[in-house]
Order: C-alpha cells, then structure tokens, then sequence
C-alpha cells in the first residue's frame, strides 16, 4: 500500500514522497540543495544521480493515415493562397523587409592558429579537469554532509523512483515510476492532440526546413546570417515528460505535458517568429507583462461600493488551439502591423506552420507528433497564445458593448485573466458564463468576490475608503526552496536572493505593517537556509 507523506509545514521542506520507502532526514536535506533536474529521452535513471545535480541525462486533420508517410505538405513562399487557404496578406507592403539580428553561433577558437603554445595550454587545462574530478579530497567545501552521501547512495539504487520539480511551488516531488508512466501515457492518448509515428521523421522534415529556409534567402526573407542561425546542421531530437500538479492532487497529481526541444530542428526558428510577434502582443489593449505591470495599472482605480473583482482561466491554453484558427489569429494582427511587408508576413505564417506541423518529440522509444496546439516548451507559445486570446478578446470583449459599458479595468497575462466590473453580480456571471459560447474551443473557469481576489502572485483588497491594498500571495504548496547558502555558488550570488526575495514582497505589500509581517515568512525561511540572521533583519529595512 502506497503512502504519500508532506514534511511538516513548520520545516519548511520542499518534499512530497509518493514512494513506498522512508523519506529520511538526510533524503529531504539532500533533495533540497538547490538541485536542477535536467531532461533527457527517457525517464530519470537514478543511477545517474550525482553530487552536484540530478541528470536526467502537423499536417491537417484530414491527413492522419498518412502521416507517417506524408508528415507535412511542403510549404512555397509564394503561392495564391495563405496557409490557411485565405487571401494573400496586402500586397502594398511587399517591399519592407526587416531582418532580426540573430546569427549563427561562432566556431571559432583560438588554438587551432594560434600555434602549440594555446593547443598545450589547452590540454594541460583538460587534464588539470580531469585530476579534479578524479581526485575528490581536494574539494574543501564539500556540498554533501556523511549522512547525505548516505543517502545519495540509497537514492541510486532506487530504479523504479521519478524526481520531478513540481509545477507550482518549488518543491520537489518523488513519484513510483508506474504511477508517472500511467499519467504520461494517458496524456498522451488523447488522439484528438497526439498521434503515434511509425518511425523517427528527422530526415525528411529536416528536409522540408531546409527548403523553406532557402525559398525564404533566395526571396531575401532572410539574410545568410540568419539562415545560418535558422539551420541546424544536425538537431536534438524533442522528448516528452510532464511535471505534477500537486496543487491539483496531492496523492495522484496530474501531469503539466512538456516538450524539450533545446537545439531542436525548430528550435531556432520558433525564437525567430516569437522576434516579431512579441511587438505585437506588447500593443494588445489587455496585455500585462507582470506583476509589477498589474500595480502599476489598477494604481489609479479609486474602489466603489459597486465594483466586483473576477477572475478567469482558461483551461489547457496552449493544447486547445487549432492549427489553422491559431493562423488566422497571427495574420489579422500582422495586417495591422504597418512595419512587415507581405513577404516577410507571409514567411512568418509559414514558419508558424511548419513549427506546428512537425511539432514531434520522443517519449520512452515512441515518436509521437502532437496534431492539434503548440508544445509548452517552445519558444514562440506564449506570443502565439497571447494573440490568439487576443483576437478572443476583439470579438468577446471590447465587441460586447453591453460588457465594455460595465467594466472599469480588464488585464490577462497568458491564460489568466483579472476584471473589476461596476454593476450587478448576477449579470457579470451570466457574461463569464457566456464566455464559453465561442467558436474558438475555449474553456474559462472564474471567481468572483466583492472584497478580495488573488491574480498571479498578488492578493488584492478593496477597502471602502477607495483603497485598493495589495501584498503577496503564498500557494498553498509553496515550499522553501531557496538555495542553502552552504552551496558552492558565488556568495554574492548567494546574498543577492534574500535581497530579490525582500524586494519582491516589498513591491507587492502596499501597507507596510503586511510587509513586515510577510517579512517574518522569509526570515524563518532564509534562517533555516543558514543564511546569516543580521544581514537578512537588515534587508527588511527596504522602502517601497
């Protein structure tokens, strides 16, 4: 019988243990000394587990039967129709074309004409490495205590054991390896988002990339720089895997679906799009870019007895869009973009596409291709979520005159969105009712309250004399996973966290005597980090 166990509160520890062994003192502190889990093609080998980290080491929908062999339609710079089968883009503006500063990385390095003197430098330093890392005595300041080398050694030989990060919070979860499988596989059979390829695609869509990056340098869409930035000569393969939402479920959390596609055959053309779609979100009249960004906007609001705060998410944002409606949503702000020309235009909605596309990724020797959304993990996601939401709003909210009369202030950052309305409450739901009553296949959640609301990071108050106070918000799940100030890191690196993390709340606590108190919150935490007490006491001595 399987158990789940949290550490006490008061400790302030950061692990959830959904295995059937004790998770020991040594375990926990060994498990929170500001270890980073990388991803690799398979699950967490816990072998691998070392001192200093965990290594763990689209076409249409009418298409399907023939992906394997027919993975994508082969994309032309020019053509009578866009990717989505409308009209060209305006062609009065065919002649801008604005090129972004990347470029490929350099090769170069100074040895190979520098002579023998830099090649024998070089290789005395490779071996001076070596001897380090062979001779393990010298290291003075040793990161792991007796008992948590210990317990290091335990930990490597648990093979059926899954360490992940979990999605909110900061603390980090073990999970039975089964039990992670079964989520993976059951995200992944959702056949209306991901289908089953019959063999590894890298060659031929790799080949369809190249063509489009030379239809693009030939069109001079791109310079050679930036074809020698787009084109990588030989690409990391995507894979799969998904943090818990223990904040969902505490004994069967499920899975946030990630793809890692670091130096990935798309990799570097999903930075190229975000370049240019970036401006545009920035001009959307809902757009937030932070928590800072939310302060600044509802400073001036001066809180009536008549407003109502609400509260909205969507639901799995990034999955939910269709390829084609998700292309439709870029090219109307790129109409509006006075800055591209058509060609340049039309070479982004045509990177969009292919990215979308061949959007494949590896999961336990599986080449899957997702055939509906954009992976969480690419670079472009956000951009290209924010402005399909975007186009949501024109039609549902700033067209809904009944709606737009009623609302004081409107924001979204991403997938979360935060109102104040001036009217009746039973109305304002019935609007965020209808909100699901799209054509966009989009799901909102809400919360409405009077008095108090939490967006982000922050907990919003009105007060009746007009005051809108705010202070930090503390998840449920937060842990206290600051770096132990033990590590090997650079102490000035190390000091600088508590001085982050005191500032953070001293920008969201508007009333001081909220800050103080929050204060004590992060003293307790710092302390048990062996942070040095005076230090802390005094950072709590920043003026808003």
């Amino acid at each position: 019988m399987r158990h789940f166990t949290m550490q006490n509160k008061e400790q302030q520890q950061c692990i959830l243990n959904t295995q059937e062994i004790a998770c020991i003192d040594a375990m926990s502190t060994l498990l929170q000394e500001g270890i980073q889990i990388e991803e690799s093609s398979h699950l967490l080998d816990i072998s691998q587990l070392s001192v200093y980290e965990l290594d763990s080491s689209i076409s249409s929908t009418n298409n399907h039967t023939n992906i394997t062999s027919q993975p994508g339609r082969p994309l032309v710079l020019y053509r009578e129709q866009s990717v989505d089968g409308s009209a060209d883009l305006p062609s009065v503006r065919d002649t801008k074309i604005v090129h972004s500063p990347f470029s490929a990385k350099s090769t170069y390095f100074p040895y190979h004409s520098k002579g023998a003197f830099v090649e024998t430098f070089y290789t005395m330093v490779l071996k001076d490495f070596e001897q380090m890392c062979l001779n393990t005595t010298s290291i003075r300041n040793r990161n792991l205590s007796k008992e948590e080398n210990i317990a290091l050694k335990e930990l490597c030989s648990l093979n059926n054991l899954v360490i992940r990060q979990a999605d909110k919070g900061g603390g980090i979860v073990l999970q039975d390896r089964t039990d992670y499988l079964s989520e993976a596989f059951r995200l992944l059979g959702d056949n209306t988002s991901y289908i089953i390829l019959g063999q590894d695609p890298m060659e031929s869509f790799q080949k369809k990339y190249k063509d489009l990056l030379t239809q693009a340098l030939n069109m001079n869409v791109i310079n050679k720089s930036e074809f020698g930035f787009l084109y990588i000569r030989f690409p990391r393969t995507p894979i799969f895997y998904h943090i818990p939402k223990i904040h969902k479920h505490i004994s069967n959390p499920p899975g946030r679906p990630i793809v890692s596609g670091v130096e990935s055959m798309t990799s570097s053309v999903s930075q190229y799009v975000d370049y240019f779609l970036q401006p545009l979100v920035t001009r959307l009249k809902s757009y937030l870019r932070d928590t800072l960004h939310v302060l600044d906007s509802i400073s001036g609001i001066i809180w009536k007895p008549t407003y109502i705060w609400a509260t909205c998410d969507i639901t799995s944002l990034y999955t939910c869009i269709k390829h084609n409606k998700g292309l439709e949503a870029v090219k109307h702000f790129l109409n509006l973009d006075t800055s591209l020309g058509n060609t340049q235009s039309l070479f982004i909605l045509q990177a969009i596409t292919f990215i979308l596309e061949h959007n494949y990724f590896l999961f336990e020797d599986i080449y899957y291709l997702q055939i509906c959304g954009t992976a969480m993990g690419t670079r472009f996601a956000p951009s290209y979520a924010n402005l399909y939401m975007g186009l949501w709003e024109e039609l549902h909210v700033w067209g809904d005159a009944d709606l737009g009369a009623s609302l004081v202030y409107y924001g979204r950052y991403i997938d979360d969105i935060i109102l104040i309305w001036d009217g009746d409450q039973e109305l304002l739901e019935h609007k965020l009712q209808t909100f699901n009553n799209n054509d966009m296949d989009l799901k909102f959640t809400y919360n409405v309250n009077k008095n108090t609301i939490v967006f982000l990071d922050l907990e919003l108050e009105a007060h009746l004399n007009g005051e809108i106070i705010t202070k930090t918000h503390f998840k449920t799940v937060a842990t206290n996973s600051y770096l132990h100030n033990n590590s090997n890191h650079y102490k000035r690196w190390l000091a600088n966290i508590p001085r982050g993390q005191f500032l953070r709340i001293r920008r969201n606590c508007s009333s001081h005597s909220d800050f103080l108190a929050q204060g004590e919150i992060l003293v307790e935490r710092f302390l048990a980090k062996g942070y040095d007490k005076h230090i802390i006491l005094y950072m709590r001595h920043f003026d808003r």
